[in-house]
Parts: structure tokens; C-alpha cells; sequence
């Protein structure tokens, strides 16, 4: 019988995401050397974002197995935390207007402008 160490087999799935977000940085960055900051800033975000929500689907799909909530509570509070959500960085960028299917935004290129400028963003 063979005994399998289950952090060994975790890290090596979260190693192999990690590939992933190495790929999808590069395709931005281009081919640099990866002591560069903005390159290990973009990947420390990437490689975030696949191992939380691996996180994220292991805990929620324990959670409603165990019965602690179901699939329709989850759903709907999932959709209240994202409108919340969507109202307070409406209030942070209020140049940006998201269509109602989330397909598209429409910006307020004055609001823009003025943005730029306060936060001395690049042209």
C-alpha cells in the first residue's frame, strides 16, 4: 500500500497552476528577466488569483456537502456581496460605467482626464 503525502500532491497542483500564470504574465510583459518588479508584481497577483479560488471552490463546496448552507443561499449571497461590491468601486472610479450585461464599459472621458492628472497616471 502506498501512503501519499497530500501536501506533496497539493503543492504540485499549485505548481502546475503556477505555470499558467507564468504564461499569461509573459504574454503581457513580453520576454524579460524575472527579477524585473513589475514582472514578479504581476505574477505574484496571477498565481493569487488561481490558487484562491482553488481555495475558495474546495472551502464553499465543503461548506454546502456539510450542509452548513445550501447551493441557492451561496448563490444568492453571491450575488448581494457582488453588487455590493460593484457599488463601492463605482464610488472609486466613477468615470467608468459597466454596460448592464457586463459586456462593456462606457467611459466619461473628462472624468478620465481629470483622474489622470490627480493621480499623475501615465498618458
Amino acid at each position: 500500500m502506498i501512503v501519499i503525502d497530500r501536501s506533496e500532491a497539493i503543492f504540485a497542483a499549485f505548481s502546475r497552476l503556477r505555470q499558467f500564470a507564468r504564461y499569461t504574465v509573459g504574454r503581457v510583459t513580453g520576454t524579460c528577466p524575472p527579477s524585473r518588479g513589475s514582472y514578479r508584481q504581476m505574477l505574484d497577483l496571477a498565481e493569487s488569483r488561481h490558487i484562491h479560488r482553488v481555495e475558495l471552490n474546495a472551502l464553499t463546496g465543503l461548506l454546502i456537502r456539510k450542509g452548513v448552507f445550501t447551493q441557492a443561499e451561496f448563490d444568492q449571497q453571491l450575488e448581494d456581496e457582488a453588487l455590493h461590491y460593484e457599488a463601492a468601486v463605482q464610488k472609486q472610479f466613477p468615470e467608468v460605467r459597466p454596460a448592464p450585461d457586463g459586456r462593456s464599459y462606457a467611459l466619461d472621458p473628462a472624468g478620465a482626464v481629470k483622474r489622470c492628472r490627480e493621480e499623475e497616471w501615465p498618458p
